[in-house]
């Protein structure tokens, strides 16, 4: 649900950028429409390091109850299709609108707004250093959106690199199955063997 939140946030953002009014775009849906895209990806991008990490963990076979974690498997290989489906289509889609916001500097005019609205409470002797500072977070966090979406040179996107990721371990995922279906048509025949052998 993230990759669609963002999706609408920056269409929001476009709708703000395209304002016209006497002031140009308003610095308060500016803000808003910025601080709701940054928390969905932070989240998005927590909880994407998090699965990788419990998917890494679950292709660790020790202390695997077998019925249990083919139970989950399925389960496992669908969700990793559903989202590599949804990095395909919406991550694309996100790159597209990122690059939109970036033509003509509008990403850089809503980055200012929102940095200008952030420092508008500071002391008037501190207002240029707050918005300065308050300007170099919001263009920090734009960058790691960028850089998580959108691949530049020879660089690859991020979307990309965990879309490779989720694709590998569907067949490390079968791998890891097949072990377990060894180990238990192993564990039966060592003990017939040992059947055999005590009689």
């Amino acid at each position: 649900m993230a990759l669609h939140d963002i999706v609408t946030q920056l269409r929001a953002l476009l709708v703000i950028a395209a304002e016209r009014e006497e002031g140009g775009p308003d610095a308060a849906k500016a803000h808003l429409a910025l601080s709701a895209l940054t928390g969905r990806f932070e989240a998005l991008a927590e909880n994407a390091r998090a699965f990788m990490g419990s998917l890494q963990r679950t292709m660790d076979l020790h202390g695997v109850e077998v019925e249990v974690f083919l139970t989950y498997k399925d389960r496992l290989i669908q969700y990793l299709e559903r989202f590599i489906q949804d990095l395909i289509t919406l991550g694309g889609r996100i790159a597209v609108l990122i690059g939109e916001l970036e033509r003509d500097g509008r990403a850089g005019v809503l980055l200012r707004l929102a940095a200008a609205r952030e420092a508008a409470d500071a002391a008037p002797e501190e207002a240029a250093s707050a918005e300065e500072q308050a300007y170099e977070r919001w263009t920090a966090k734009w960058a790691g959106l960028t850089a998580w979406f959108v691949s530049a040179g020879d660089r690859e996107s991020q979307a990309r690199l965990l879309r490779g990721r989720a694709l590998g371990a569907i067949p490390q995922l079968l791998a890891v199955v097949r072990q377990l279906n060894e180990r238990r048509a192993g564990r039966s025949d060592r003990s017939a063997d040992f059947r055999t052998l005590a009689r």
